[in-house]
This record gives C-alpha cells, structure tokens and sequence, in this order.
C-alpha cells in the first residue's frame, strides 16, 4: 500500500524567484484556496529566514515536491493578473545566464520598489509588565522608555537608537527572552495611489433646505455663502477642492464649515501622477542628405535588425529619430528612447515634446517609488507609446513593441557597473527588441569600436550622416601647451593662455563656454609636503577627496566622510598641500582671476535634487551664467545656442588612464565636447589643454579623424585578443581578509587555468584594492569568439567557484562576475 496521500498526491507547488542575490527558485506549496489563483508572473507573499516575509513572483508551477526541503505554503496570491508576462520573464532569465548572476538580482533591478513589498521587523511592549530599573541594563532602559506609551516601534529605529547593529540585536534578544517585549512582523504595500480631494453639493438637501440655508449664509457668513455659490456654478456642483480655492479665492476655513453643517461632501479620488503635455505637431523639412540617410535606414531595416547611424555632431539625427517614431506610433507600435544620462532628458523632452507630448512619457532614477510604480502600470496595460529614460527603462514592460532608439550608443554609462545584473543596455536592448521583432537603432558621432566593427563585418547596417545641419559649423580645436606655458610663465593657476585669451574674447563678444575636468571635489588629494602622506578612506584603499565649500573629506566608493585634515598624522607637519584639481576649484579658480565671469557648477554633487538639472539647464540657456564647469554630464549630448568654447583642462588624464579603451574613450568624450560648441552659426572652439600636443590621437581629434583613431585600435585590439576579438569576463574575488583573499584568488585562478590554460590571466590587485572594508583582487577571462562556447565556460567558472568555497570551506568570499567588463 502506498504511503502517499491523497493530500501529498493532490499537492501543487510553485518555484519562485525572491528579489535576492541568490542564484536558485525557491519552491513553496499553494494551499488549496490558491490552486486556481497561481499563474506564472503573479506575485506571491512567502516566508523566508527568520520571521522574514517577500514578494516573489511566480516562475513554474509543478507538481514536484523540493528534495532538500520541507516546502513552506505561500501567504497569499497578491495580482488579479500576472504582473510580469512570460516574454518578460524569459528576458529576466537571458540576463541572468549572459551577465552571471541570480534571476534575483535582475528581479531586484527590474521591478520599482513600489512593487516589492516586503516585511519589516517591530518591537512593542509586553501587556501589563513590571520591571526593576537597577536589573537592566541603560541601554535595555533606554528601549523600553522609547516603548512606552506607543503601539509599536520599528527595529530599525532601534538601531538608530543606539548606532551599533551588534549591540542592539544583543540587547533586544535579551529583552524578548525576559518576556518584557514582543517582536512581529508588519507587511505593508508600499505603492500608494495618488489622491486629490473634490468637493460637492450634498445631494440629499432638498430645494428649501438649500434656499434657506443660502439666505442665512448672505446674511451671517459672507466668506461661506461665497464658498457655496463657487460650488453651486461649477459644472455638476462638484469640483476638486484646490483647484476651488484658487479660482475663487475662498479660505480653506469655510469649505470646513459648510462640510461641518452638511452642506457641502469632501471625498478622495485617485488621479495620475503625471498631466499629459500638449503636442504642437511640428512639420520639419529634412535636408537632402537627411533624406538620404533616412532611406538607407528604412532600407537597411529591411535586412538587419540593427543599424548603426554614425551622425557627426550638430548633424540633425534627432530628426531622423523623430521622423521613425512618427511612423512606429502610427503604425500602432511603441518605442523605447535610451539615453545614457539623466541630464540629457530635460533638453530633449522639450524638443521631442513639440512632437509626440500627448503620447511621450520619460522614467528615471530621480523618480519617486511611486512615480515608478505608475509608469510601470501604465506600461503594463498598454498606454505608455512612447517612453524616454537611462538604461534602467529597459525593463519597464512596454507592450507592442516596434522601435528601440540608442542615442549616444558609445557612452560607457551604458554599461551597469555597481551591482548585479552587470549588464550593457545596448546589447540588452538588441536581445530585447529580438524577443518582440522590433527594431533597433543606434546612433553616434563616435560609435563605440564594437558597435562599428559590427556594422562593418556586416552584423549591424550602416548609415552615415556627415553633413552638419542648418548653421552649424565645424569647431576649430586648438591646444593649449601645459608644458610651454609652465616654462614661459604664462600659466595663471591651472590655465594655459590659449585657454584664458578666448574667455577674455569670449566675455567681451557676451558668449558662453563649457569648461570639462572629469573629477568633482575641490582636490583629488590633500598631501603632506613634507612626508608625503596621503589622507585614506577608514574603509576602502583611496585617498579621500577634499571638499571646500563643505570643509571635509568624502570617499566617493563608501561615503564616508571627516572633517578637513590640517596636521600630518604620520610626521606632525601642518603642510598639508592641495594635489590635483576638481570641478569645485576651477569654479573658485576662474572667479578669481576673472571676476567679471558668472560661473556654474555641473557636476553629481550640484545636481542631486530631483530638479537640480532642469534649473542648471534653464539657467546657462537663459544666459544667467557665462561659463559651465562640469564632469562628463555636462558635455553629453547638450544643445546651448551661445555656446562659442569648450575645454578640456587636462587631457593627458584621460590619455593615461589605465584601460586599453582609455584612446578611444578620449576620442570619443573630447568630439562630444567639441560638438558643444558652434552649433547655432557662430564659429566655434576648443582648446585642449595638454602637455602632449602632438599627441597622435590628439591630432585625430584635431581632425575629427574617427576611421583613423578606429583603424589603430582594431590593429592593437587583435594583437592583444581584446574586445571585439575576444570576450571579456572580470571576476573580482572579495573577501574582509587580507591574506584569504590572496589564497583564495591564487587557487581559483589556478582551478581556472587547469581547464581553460592561458585565457585566464591573474590574480592581480586593482588599483582600488579594498572598498568598504572587503580586499578586493581580479582575474580577467579572454573568451575566443569562435572557438569557445561562453555558456559553458560561463557555467564552469560558477560550479569551480562553489567547488573552491565547498572543498576550502571559505565564509565570507564572494564573486562578482563582470561580463563584458568596461
């Protein structure tokens, strides 16, 4: 007789995927209430650890119970309708086998975190205790004076409380084993709707309730009886209440009194949090070659599912874009516009809202939790046609759709480099658009070497565009000899006299210029001039960066930050030297030895509130300042019409860069810059300032050379097997111990070796070798890409790693797996 029962035989069970990084489904078993409920891409609440509750989502459903484990029911069935669709899903599980990571972790950054809901931890006294202070501990005291009186209070708080996680989970286990506390969980949905109040007419008065109380209002309560009569004239007697004070002018005090006598109902709506802009349906004409261009996409689409249109800069390819969304959204497709910066969507809303602001939506980081969560929502069920954002928009689920645009496709913020998925939305957004038999073009005035050799060997189409548009005229660039001026004295401060005599020209014929160092702060280094001893962050291996207008030192990896250092804590010296120069000194620099220039500041730290770049824009556009000194955002993809001079202050930083993209990177960012200028009929330039001006990729800038610069690189890149030649795999082992993490780097690279031989190169210690207090050491895989199959030394490398972890029986070292490493 069989020892299952009809309960076990009957049972159903769902693998789900937690937002964790965690490369496994969890399995959980549905009550019965919930068999017919479960479909793929719903959310489900599940329990998981100790007293913890997460949102999943639904991946398979089986009949199969785990092995290893007792399986756990699910909570509750969260959707009506699946909120992730199988396309979606099997998009989710591509990024996670090509980028190496857990299906988790592309859940964790594809979902707003509105959607995630998950539990949080709260403490609350027990009913009726007694406690003798003098038994306790203070900090025990603390807590329980911090309960008192309250219904609950979160953990987090707690640990707030006493700033030490070690000492507060000590403290509140011996508070719960003494029975003074209780501890539970409280779930909560995060995304909330947004609401406005509307006022009405009460419907249940009758005729002569109305008259007499209007006769008594005119006669004893003038400001109510003029609140009633702006409701009784709006359309169906109903309105929403702010938009009631305002047209009227009434005070919020006597809407309250006409509530309070039952004349008037307040009640909540939902509403959207974004108003639909007005489109102007602008008619352009295309220039001959921009005509041209645009046949040879449609042309090219024909055949290929990617095109390159390599533009020069100020050559007009936005309205070729505009032109191909036009005829997608007509068609009854959507689009999807990538850009790589935040910065770069405020000047081009405007531009594509002349066209498209009635259908046109735009999603990015700065967005709120719930801004997110609507934007997904609406996307869901088919109302966004058209959405402009940074690479995270990708994952936002457009329906139906038919074009993907990639402007400024070489940026390398492309590229997600903090944490898993590491992906590249260029290369993401190619297999996305495979997925629903969409398009995709890329465009660039300096392709990235990969997207070109792509377009060359005949895997992508190519376009070109190298006639500038309208009034635009070629930017004269110059250079500004470092090395000359320093030995002729004519250096003032950090700027050559190339650079210092066309501002001078510039302020006196009212222009504009763009300033770039790629390096926010004050200074990279504050330095003993005596020692030499270099003030270091507590948690990573980086010197600290001094900060003047706040006066102290921030690490840009962990953010840590301390008061400015005037003494050398190794020799005692009070020499303590400025090294190096950030976008905050050439601010202060600049005013100083011109006055007379209004100077901004475009940088990450001048830009971290939400409209931060919106008013920076407006204001140089507006001509409220002369000169912008900023990072790469500012010289991105920006349009300023009196923009007659860009810089950049030292090129030679970004020449010797240690990265075998570092030339074309220079390339690339110095082209952009000189695209900034001379983009509206006066003649423009810029002076680069270097101490090596005959540089040969230098004079390649100078001539706007790409296919030489280009050709250089495809020779040196197939000698060295380097992208496109090769795939690129950086694993980067972490661990908090120093001499673990060199066993522990030397042995996987040797397990490595002994499979894949010399492909695998490494150990070796970065130049930032320890980053919030974990030491960190690389090792770099060259993949050939036509003789090795990637999944399956993608998979050997993982199951070496749990071998490695398993047999050496290693806590605490982790994996982070790079592909296609920037």
């Amino acid at each position: 007789m069989s020892g299952n029962t009809s309960d076990e035989i009957n049972a159903l069970y769902v693998e789900v995927v937690l937002p964790l990084p965690v490369r496994k489904l969890f399995t959980y078993r549905l009550p019965a209430e919930y068999f017919e409920l479960a479909v793929q891409g719903k959310r489900v609440f599940v329990p998981f650890g100790n007293r913890k509750v997460y949102t999943g989502i639904i991946v398979n459903i089986t009949t199969e119970a785990p092995k290893s484990y007792e399986a756990l029911y699910i909570i509750s069935v969260l959707d009506d309708n699946p909120l992730v669709t199988h396309k979606q899903l099997q998009f989710w599980q591509w990024i996670a086998d090509y980028y190496m990571c857990g299906l988790g972790d592309v859940m964790a950054a594809a979902l707003p975190a509105g959607l995630k809901l998950a539990s949080e931890t709260y403490i609350a006294l027990q009913d009726d205790i007694s406690y003798e202070e003098s038994e306790l501990d203070e900090r025990e005291v603390m807590i329980l004076k911090v309960l008192e009186g309250k219904e609950k209070v979160r953990i987090s708080e707690i640990e707030s409380l006493l700033k030490s996680r070690t000492s507060y989970v000590k403290i509140v286990k011996s508070l719960y084993e003494r029975n003074l506390i209780v501890m539970f969980e409280d779930i909560s949905e995060k995304y909330k709707a947004k609401k406005v109040s509307r006022i009405k007419l009460n419907p249940a008065l009758g005729e002569p309730e109305i008259e007499s109380q209007v006769n008594a209002l005119e006669k004893k309560a003038k400001s109510q009886f003029q609140a009633f009569m702006a409701i009784v004239a709006e359309p169906g007697q109903d309105a929403i209440k702010s938009e009631l004070l305002r047209k009227y002018k009434l005070q919020p005090a006597a809407i309250k009194a006409l509530i309070e006598k039952g004349l008037l109902l307040q009640y909540e709506v939902e509403t959207e949090r974004f108003s639909k802009r007005n489109s102007e349906n602008k008619i352009f004409n295309l220039t001959p070659e921009q005509d041209t261009a645009l046949k040879a996409v449609r042309e090219a689409f024909l055949t290929k599912q990617t095109v390159l249109l390599f533009g020069a800069t100020a050559s007009g390819k936005t309205f070729l874009y505009i032109d191909l969304i036009r005829e997608q959204l007509e068609a009854g497709k959507s689009v999807l516009y990538l850009v790589p910066e935040i910065a770069l969507t405020e000047q081009l809303l405007r531009r594509l809202e002349l066209y498209f602001g009635d259908v046109m939506m735009v999603s990015h980081s700065r967005f709120s939790m719930n801004e997110k969560v609507e934007i997904w929502n609406k996307a869901s069920k088919g109302e966004v046609r058209f959405l402009v954002g940074p690479r995270s928009t990708l994952f936002m689920p457009l329906q139906n759709l038919g074009l993907i645009i990639i402007d400024e496709e070489h940026e390398s913020t492309f590229k997600q480099q903090e944490k898993a998925p590491r992906y590249h939305a260029r290369d993401t957004a190619i297999v996305l658009a495979g997925n629903y038999g969409a398009k995709v073009l890329l465009g660039s005035a300096t392709p990235s070497v990969e997207s070109y050799y792509n377009a060359e060997t005949g895997k992508y189409g190519l376009v070109e565009l190298r006639e500038m548009y309208g009034q635009a005229k070629k930017t004269v660039v110059i250079f500004g000899d470092i090395a000359e001026d320093t030995r002729t004295k004519k250096m003032q401060g950090i700027f050559t006299e190339a650079l210092m005599s066309r501002l001078r020209q510039l302020h006196e014929e009212k222009a504009q210029a763009i300033l770039f160092q790629n390096r926010k702060g004050y200074v990279p280094v504050l330095e003993c001039s005596v020692c030499g001893w270099v003030s270091k962050c507590i948690n990573c291996d980086i010197a600290m960066t001094y900060y003047k207008y706040s006066n102290n030192l921030r690490c840009h990896y962990c953010g840590f930050h301390q008061a400015n250092i005037t003494k050398c804590q190794a020799c005692g010296s009070h020499a303590m030297a400025i090294q190096g120069y950030g976008t905050e000194r050439i601010t202060e620099e600049l005013q100083l030895l011109m006055p007379e220039l209004r100077v901004i500041r475009f940088d990450q730290d001048s830009t971290r509130q939400k409209n931060a770049f919106r008013k920076l824009i407006s204001d140089f556009e507006s001509m409220k300042a002369d000169v912008m000194v900023g990072t790469q955002i500012a010289v991105k993809g920006l349009d300023f019409e009196n923009v007659q001079l860009t810089s950049v202050i030292n090129a030679d930083h970004l020449l010797n860069f240690p990265d075998f993209r570092s030339y074309e990177r220079t390339f690339q960012l110095l082209v952009q810059l000189a695209g900034r200028a001379g983009r509206h009929g006066q003649p423009g330039t810029m002076v680069i300032q270097t101490r090596q001006p005959e540089h040969p990729l230098l004079k390649a800038v100078q001539d706007f050379d790409y296919m030489g610069m280009y050709r250089q690189q495809v020779l040196e890149r197939e000698q060295f097997s380097y992208s496109p030649f090769s795939k690129m795999i950086r694993l980067t082992l972490k661990h908090k111990s120093p001499e673990e993490i060199n066993v522990s780097a030397s042995r996987f690279s040797t397990l490595l070796k002994n499979q894949l031989g010399a492909r695998v190169l490494g150990p070796e210690t970065p130049y930032v070798s320890k980053i919030r207090n974990l030491h960190l050491r690389n090792i770099l895989v060259k993949l050939d890409i036509a003789g090795d199959n990637p999944k399956a030394v993608k998979a050997f490398i993982l199951k070496t790693f749990d071998f490695l972890v398993q047999a050496d029986n290693i806590k605490g070292l982790q994996l982070l797996a790079d592909v296609d490493c920037y």
